[in-house]
């Protein structure tokens, strides 16, 4: 993933979902970048902040079809 994500990213490393999560998986920004420490409520597989890298890989790749059609 290229593209900086204009998202707060997660560093909770002990989430049982951190690899399946953009915001655990994006590539963070040199030197502006936003973190949180989100956590899945007891009992739960993933926090109410999860966002599937699927879902997030998608919307990349719109993005940038979108940008390369706007470009001269």
């Amino acid at each position: 993933i290229a593209a900086m994500p204009d998202i707060a990213m997660c560093e909770n490393i002990d989430c049982p979902n951190h690899k399946l999560c953009y915001r655990f998986m994006a590539e963070p920004d040199q030197y502006r970048q936003s973190y949180s420490d989100f956590a899945p409520a007891p009992g739960d597989a993933h926090c109410e902040n999860f966002w599937p890298l699927s879902r997030a890989m998608a919307r990349l790749a719109l993005l940038r079809r979108k940008r390369e059609k706007e470009r001269p």
